[in-house]
This record gives structure tokens, sequence and C-alpha cells, in this order.
């Protein structure tokens, strides 16, 4: 589901690639499914940029919950990262996270 918000084929091996990328394709198209169609690019974007802060962090993507969530939303407060979703900010991000640690729970993966 991925490839039907993003076109460029690099975008889509990095996003797959990346820690969250197992997942993203599952939560693209929740996030279609509950209508969340045209922010879901920075959605899915937001979750992969979780994914790979908690592998720098040693935290599996299993082990997230809202503690990490927590200190996530912290961290983008002063994140350099280059793949930061534009534009949200630390409480439409901790929203985001929070929507991808919820599909991640309800696929019992965390």
């Amino acid at each position: 589901m991925l490839d039907h918000y993003f076109s460029q084929s690099w975008r889509l091996a990095k996003l797959r690639s990346g820690p969250s990328g197992p997942f993203l394709d599952g939560f693209s198209a929740a996030l279609f499914s509950e209508g969340r169609r045209s922010g879901a690019p920075r959605h899915i974007n937001a979750a992969a940029h979780v994914g790979v802060w908690a592998e720098r962090h040693d935290i599996a993507v299993a082990d997230i919950d809202e503690a990490v969530i927590t200190r996530f939303v912290r961290h983008i407060a002063r994140c350099r990262c280059i793949d930061v979703a534009a534009g949200f900010g630390r409480k439409r991000m901790r929203f985001t996270a929070l929507m991808f640690l919820g599909y991640l729970r309800r696929e019992g993966i965390a």
C-alpha cells in the first residue's frame, strides 16, 4: 500500500528497509481505510522516523510504548534527522506516533 502514496522507487526502498519498514504497508493501508488519505505520507514518514530513532536507542519496534513515544517526542524538538516530517510540531508528531503505536498493538506487534 505504500506505493499508493509514494511513487519514487528509492523512497519506497528506503521506507521498507528501515526498522519500521515491515509494518509500513499495513500502517498505510490502515490510514487509507480510516480516511486519513491526505496526511498519510507525513504519517508514514513519521512512523518510519519513530523506528529509526528507536533503533538508535536500542529499542525494538515491538517494544515501543507510550514512554518510548514520550522520549521520541522530546527528540523532535532538537531533531536534525534528514527525514523529519516537515511541518509536524511536537503535538502532531505525538499524535502520529501514538497512531502508529495503536496500529502496532492492533496487529499484535507491540
